[in-house]
């Protein structure tokens, strides 16, 4: 008896499963029954046409069911089907969902969907106009490519990723509307950077709106840290950029190929200029870098053509390869006194080039930096130590013309190492940068000053204690210690001055907080004073 109520258990929960997995239509769609009240739309024997509107609930042997979700080829190659009306409640639109199908005209997202996954709407033909609701949060790879009649495209404030391909092959694509500026910018966008995928629809696009309004100059908004890799990649709308101080880092291809961008006002607090962010962007015609980026990375403004001056800021110290290659505009570069490297051409094809200033800082300038320059003229080092350079820096520049002006000291250095040698004249440079005056530490009573024979200098300090030890006599400690003070001062257009240096013993400093008597507590009154903090 026992053995055959197991039996009974079995088959019926066997029999609940297969009744739950089983496929069924119902008004003409076809459905998979995921479970007790869930199912999603799936493929069919019957195909699709005309106008059609998916319930949000249908009832199946008096059990109702919810749609969640659009399965997988659920529609695929319904070639008479020309609208769709998706339900509220629907999370999911699968795989090759509507691939193929070529009358599709329009449709329909409910607020509930998060996901369209990859080739979903893949060569809809004669579908015009897309709009991505607001809780949608991914777009999979290929999901609306060879959508060739697709004339615009709304990206809803939710979406966080744009995968591979995308909108490739989407060529009648000419509006995009971003419902959410900053939030866009954050966004993930995979595959934008290879060769023929369009992850985001700007390879088209010829108008550029922000939450509806139409614009050519992108402003950044206020709050946003970083611009994500290539997320405006290929965007022809974008004819100037600003970009405001909270933007610390610019990131792979952001602005590749914005081929109508003329002017960008990069933020103050920028550090990182990524690979690849504004090359081909080929009619901008200015730059100003500011002086907390530190490196410009490989290819930034690569065939920048039309860029005619740049201005780096002061504490740059490094330039990536291909950085400024077939800038055919420049005519002169002078880098600021922090910058070490220079990488392999860096200034490759600058055929209007004729000045150049390497600063003392100069210690590593990589292969064919400056090859292909033919209209170089003056070269100024100020580097006594001769920078690391291999033969071919100059390679089809014509320095055999053009003179290179060092310093007095190294001027036979140069004149017997290659590249240098290379040069048809040598002088000695007359203008060489000055270098701060080393500052004076002096001690007012519990204050410390500095000065400076430069002036308008700005001071650079740092306070530390040598040693510190105690005695207790009674109720008191008496301290006896030393701190050191470094100090150094800057200045632009200046080398940095060298390093003054002073210690001072601990109780010559006095009662520092006015007690009455010289105690531990001196010790961070002292420091706070010293540090400006009192």
């Amino acid at each position: 008896m026992k053995m055959k109520g197991r039996c009974f258990l079995l088959f019926a929960l066997l029999f609940s499963f297969v009744a739950r997995a089983e496929n069924v239509e119902v008004n003409g769609i076809c459905y998979h029954l995921i479970s007790d009240g869930i199912a999603e739309v799936t493929t069919g024997s019957t195909q699709c046409s005309g106008a059609v509107e998916i319930p949000a609930t249908f009832t199946y042997q008096s059990v109702v069911y919810q749609v969640e979700g659009i399965g997988n080829n659920a529609f695929k190659n319904c070639s008479a089907l020309t609208s769709i009306v998706i339900p509220e409640g629907l999370k999911t639109i699968g795989t090759y969902a509507f691939a193929g199908c070529k009358a599709l005209t329009s449709v329909v997202f409910p607020d509930s969907l998060t996901r369209i996954l990859a080739y979903a709407f893949s060569d809809c033909t004669s579908l015009k106009k897309v709009q991505i609701s607001n809780h949608v949060e991914t777009l999979g790879a290929y999901a609306f490519s060879g959508c060739s009649a697709m004339e615009s495209v709304t990206l809803g404030s939710g979406l966080v990723e744009i995968s591979s391909g995308a909108f490739q092959n989407c060529t009648s694509l000419a509006d995009v509307d971003i419902l959410d500026l900053a939030s866009y910018c954050r966004m993930k966008i995979t595959g934008a950077a290879e060769v023929g995928s369009c992850s985001n629809p700007f390879k088209y696009a010829t108008t550029l709106r922000i939450n509806g309004v139409k614009t050519t100059e992108l402003v950044i908004p206020d709050g946003v840290i970083e611009i994500s890799d290539c997320v405006f990649f290929g965007c022809n709308a974008i004819e100037s950029l600003v970009v405001p101080n909270s933007v610390e880092r610019i990131g792979k291809c952001s602005f590749f190929e914005c081929k109508n961008l003329l002017s960008i006002a990069l933020s103050e607090k920028l550090q990182l200029i990524g690979e690849h962010a504004f090359d081909g962007c080929v009619v901008l015609n200015g730059l100003s870098i500011p002086d907390n980026v530190v490196s410009i990375d490989n290819y930034a403004f690569n065939r920048c053509y039309a860029l005619d001056t740049v201005a780096f800021g002061k504490n740059l110290e490094s330039i990536g390869n291909l950085s400024f290659c077939n800038c055919s505009s420049i005519s002169a570069i002078e880098l600021p006194n922090k910058v070490k490297t220079i990488g392999n051409q860096c200034f490759y094809g600058c055929s209007q080039l004729a000045t150049v200033s390497l600063p003392a800082s100069i210690t590593t300038i990589g292969n064919f930096a400056f090859r292909d320059d033919p209209s170089l003229s003056n070269v100024y080092c100020y580097a006594t130590m001769l920078p690391t350079a291999p033969e071919n820096v100059f390679m089809n520049s014509g320095v055999a013309k053009a003179t290179l002006h060092v310093q007095e000291s190294v001027l036979e250095l140069y004149q017997a190492t290659t590249p240098w040698s290379s040069f048809g004249k040598f002088e000695v440079v007359i203008d060489e940068m000055p270098q701060c005056a080393t500052p004076t530490i002096a001690l007012h009573g519990q204050k410390l000053s500095f000065t400076c024979v430069t002036d308008r200098v700005e001071f650079v300090s740092k306070v530390s204690f040598v040693n510190s030890d105690e005695e207790h006599v009674g109720n008191e400690v008496l301290l006896t210690g030393r701190v050191r003070v470094n100090v150094f001062a800057r200045k632009e257009g200046y080398r940095d001055s060298e390093e003054a240096v002073e210690e001072f013993d601990l109780p010559k400093l006095g009662d520092a907080n006015g007690d009455g008597q010289i105690t531990i507590a001196d010790v961070t009154t002292l420091v706070n004073i010293i540090l400006g903090k009192q």
